[in-house]
């Protein structure tokens, strides 16, 4: 049960939401875009902030390393959340419904790198209402 004072990183894993400039993917600036990110987190984490969250592209384990990293430093509780809407991995969907104008090509890479990465823990995560009845009940 996460309690009031503890700090959680949450990532959300988008297959469509690529780095852009003026609204348009740009593949050679994805590197500077990941990075960006990433430093953005550490600073965010190193002062401590309650809630972070980390919307990215991350589709494979590897790109999320840094995050992981991040949160065991700064003694963060991860959270990922991946999307579950039926056409998530429909390359067509993505590409009609992305407004950033990633090639099919690019999802469809995308799409076929994608791990899938398993928790080390599962867990409930009751509002403040049912925490406290939680924890009534327990006493």
């Amino acid at each position: 049960m996460l309690m009031p004072n503890n700090k959680v990183l949450i990532g959300y894993c988008h297959l469509c939401t690529l780095y852009y400039v003026n609204s348009l993917f740009k593949v050679e600036e994805l590197k500077n875009a990941h990075q960006f990110s990433q430093d953005i987190c550490d600073e965010y984490c190193s002062r401590g902030e309650l809630l972070v969250v980390v919307d990215n592209t991350n589709v494979k384990r590897w790109e999320m390393g840094t995050y992981f990293k991040l949160a065991e430093k700064y003694r963060y509780t991860v959270i990922l959340a991946e999307p579950k809407t039926p056409w998530r991995y429909n390359v067509q969907e993505l590409a009609a419904r992305n407004s950033h104008g990633v090639s099919i090509d690019v999802l469809s890479r995308r799409v076929k790198d994608y791990e899938r990465v398993l928790p080390r823990y599962f867990g409930w995560f009751l509002n403040l209402a049912d925490s406290r009845d939680l924890l009534t009940t327990a006493s």
